[in-house]
């Protein structure tokens, strides 16, 4: 079997702070735009994000099961960006030695959200 993730579902709270975090100030393109929902894309992966969700605190958000991560060519470009967009950064760039330097952030709900750019490929067996 073949498979490839096309996809994402994401709910949150709040679709206007959703709306505003990653279409303004991530610059995601947005591919489908309702009041009960909106649709960006991310490389080859739909976005399609629901609001309906509970809120969480970020101790929650940490024990989630799954995080996004967005690659990027340049950490320290995307960094910079952010910050002109109003968006703090969780931490330092942190780097896994020959495999990839990343960033952390939350969006309106808490969800962990990494910036990474790769330094090698991470779909070719090591």
């Amino acid at each position: 079997m073949k498979l490839a993730c096309s996809q994402v579902l994401l709910n949150v709270t709040d679709l206007g702070k959703a709306r505003e975090f990653y279409i303004t100030k991530l610059e995601l393109p947005v591919v489908e735009d309702h009041p009960k929902m909106f649709a960006f894309r991310a490389g080859e992966v739909r976005f399609s994000v629901f609001g309906g969700a509970h809120a969480q605190d970020r101790e929650e958000a940490a024990a989630a099961r799954m995080k996004i991560m967005f690659r990027c060519e340049n950490i320290e470009a995307a960094v910079q960006r952010l910050k002109e967009n109003g968006v703090e950064p969780a931490g330092p760039i942190e780097e896994a030695p020959g495999f990839m330097r990343h960033v952390e952030l939350y969006d309106p709900d808490n969800n962990l959200i990494y910036l990474t750019q790769y330094l090698r490929d991470p779909l070719k067996r090591v």
